[in-house]
């Protein structure tokens, strides 16, 4: 026993050494904005879009690309998918590891009864373990687990679920999917995985609360109520783990785009929440 400890603490000194640091460099960004890193804001997110160039006459001639920051009027006008970079930018300077939760999809029209399934990202690797296959669960197995907490799903599923979710931190001892349990809502990390606002922003749904929705009474029965005129599909949620240099980080991702119901969401499981705000949302 003694020496399988050694063995297991000794394979993650190695691979803290050697694994990549997820920190990226925010160099290209500052260059681009002119700006100096004071001008960045923890949270915020960038992405790269064609900027014109005119001739004497005012004609088009050429298209640079400039990096802009993400607001929902610059969402509105995307006409395709672009670059993205997530600015992790910790006040105090000091190193911070974390993973950022990216959850992206399009509301649509969604015939009940359709089978409908989410995409499981966690190609990056961190100090705490190394990315993993894409796969997919089903709708109603993601929902039921980070929306309620269910676990009564087959083996392959939850299989998935835990290959999926990670642990984080500088200790690696936080879990992306950790959640404290108890009688009342309450916001965690796995609630910050669903796709409900309501859940990410108050907690997953009680016992209790699924209950009365059965006799359509409560929030979960009005969401339930509103799903079947308005749903989502293809949804995706990716986990991007980062470590800061000397508190700065530049993660890129990608700003997906399929039509105008098309929305993108970003939430730090490591960073601090301004004004009670768990994700940003475009």
């Amino acid at each position: 026993m003694r020496s399988a400890k050694i063995l297991t603490s000794a394979t993650f000194i190695l691979w803290s050494l050697v694994a990549p640091a997820a920190a990226h460099s925010c160099d290209d960004l500052l260059r681009d904005l002119g700006k100096s890193i004071d001008a960045l804001v923890d949270g915020e997110m960038y992405v790269q879009l064609p900027n014109p160039v005119n001739d004497v006459n005012g004609i088009a001639r050429s298209s640079k690309t400039s990096w802009q920051l993400l607001t929902p009027v610059t969402r509105a006008g995307l006409t395709k998918s672009v670059p993205g970079l997530i600015v992790v930018k910790d006040i105090t300077g000091r190193e911070r590891v974390g993973v950022v939760v990216v959850k992206t999809g399009r509301f649509a029209v969604v015939p009940q009864g359709a089978t409908q399934e989410v995409a499981l990202v966690r190609r990056d690797s961190s100090r705490c373990a190394k990315g993993v296959d894409d796969s997919s669960i089903s709708a109603e197995v993601y929902d039921g687990f980070h929306d309620f907490g269910r676990q009564n799903f087959d083996r392959a599923s939850l299989s998935k679920l835990r290959n999926f979710h990670v642990n984080f931190g500088s200790d690696c001892k936080q879990r992306t999917d950790d959640d404290p349990g108890g009688f009342y809502r309450h916001v965690s990390n796995r609630a910050s995985f669903s796709f409900t606002p309501d859940v990410v922003d108050t907690g997953g749904y009680t016992g209790f609360e699924a209950t009365i929705a059965k006799v359509g009474f409560g929030r979960v029965a009005s969401a339930q109520r509103t799903a079947k005129v308005l749903g989502y599909a293809n949804r995706q949620a990716e986990i991007k783990p980062y470590r800061t240099a000397a508190g700065l980080a530049c993660i890129p991702t990608t700003v997906p785009y399929i039509d105008q119901g098309s929305f993108f969401r970003t939430n730090d499981l490591a960073g601090p929440f301004v004004n009670d705000a768990r994700e940003k949302r475009y």
